[in-house]
């Protein structure tokens, strides 16, 4: 979903702070952990994959679940939720080779399991949920 980024210099040491901008035009205030960051060659600060993987599941989050989630959605989301492949296929009552499938864009949801991942998303969002790197 994101790629590098290159952000300005800050003091050495600390969280860096980054804006998101969801696709519905909010924006979220986030501060990376400085162990997720680094500097490229001309001293800029970068986001290191960890980083990375960490505002995807925040988009995931906090976009509804679109009508044709792609893979890297499914992945993010699945992941902010803290649930496995087979945890989700739980809560979704779908096998875990659907969700897999999914995964791996060779199926999308139908429009019952959009549904159900909607109501995952926004449950979680309602309860409050850490969000690892």
């Amino acid at each position: 979903m994101l790629t590098k980024k290159k952000l300005p210099n800050r003091e050495a040491g600390g969280d860096c702070p980054v804006t998101l901008t969801l696709p519905d035009g909010r924006v979220i205030a986030v501060a990376v952990p400085a162990k997720f960051t680094g500097h490229d060659r001309d001293g800029s600060i970068v986001l290191l994959p960890p980083a990375l993987r960490m505002l995807d599941r925040l988009q995931a989050l906090f976009t509804p679940v679109p009508a044709k989630p792609t893979p890297g959605f499914i992945i993010a989301l699945r992941e902010a939720l803290h649930l496995t492949v087979a945890g989700l296929a739980k809560q979704l009552h779908v096998e875990a080779t659907l969700v897999a499938s999914w995964q791996k864009g060779s199926a999308v949801p139908d429009p019952a399991a959009r549904r159900a991942l909607e109501k995952l998303r926004a449950d979680a969002t309602r309860r409050g949920l850490a969000v690892a790197a």
